[in-house]
């Protein structure tokens, strides 16, 4: 009995490390960060979870009850179809920041003293604190100077990293 419990704490603890290796963690993010609402988030993250573990459940019991070994080729082939995955969440990421990061200069350069929007996002946009007022409401907005302040700041950074690179 006690060999079987210490298999099952050496499993869940190994499930938990392996939960938060960085593919997961990235895989999460991106698909939970779109989300409006904090229940929403945690309904599409516990489904991502089982359906994880189901899968890993039943490729793992293939494997050990049906003898199974996987080639090495279609191993490398699996971690790279990881790697494309990450690149693609990576992007969508990348393309979320930019179409931000848009809308912010679009809004600067056509003089707008409001900057009103329907979009999920995080307050500040992506790390960068610019001012909003009433928050997810319809009268949600950020004056101009708090914007140009942000992209400021944003221009500054890049400078930053370019002298760095």
């Amino acid at each position: 009995m006690t060999n079987a419990i210490t298999v099952l704490a050496l499993g869940f603890f190994l499930g938990m490390r392996h939960a938060t290796d960085a593919d997961h963690v990235i895989a999460v993010a991106t698909i939970v960060s779109r989300e409006r609402s904090s229940r929403a988030a945690a309904v599409i993250g516990a489904a991502w979870g089982l359906g994880h573990t189901l899968t890993i459940l039943v490729v793992g019991g293939a494997i050990i009850l049906l003898g199974w070994v996987i080639p090495p080729r279609v191993g490398m082939s699996m971690e790279m179809a990881v790697g494309f995955m990450l690149c693609l969440l990576g992007l969508a990421n990348l393309r979320g920041i930019t179409g931000w990061l848009r809308e912010t200069v679009d809004a600067a350069r056509n003089g707008s003293t409001h900057h009103v929007h329907s979009h999920a996002h995080r307050h500040g946009g992506p790390a960068v604190g610019a001012g909003e007022h009433a928050f997810h409401s319809r009268l949600e907005w950020v004056s101009r100077q708090d914007m140009e302040k942000a992209v400021q700041t944003i221009v500054h950074l890049a400078m930053i990293w370019e002298e760095k690179a």
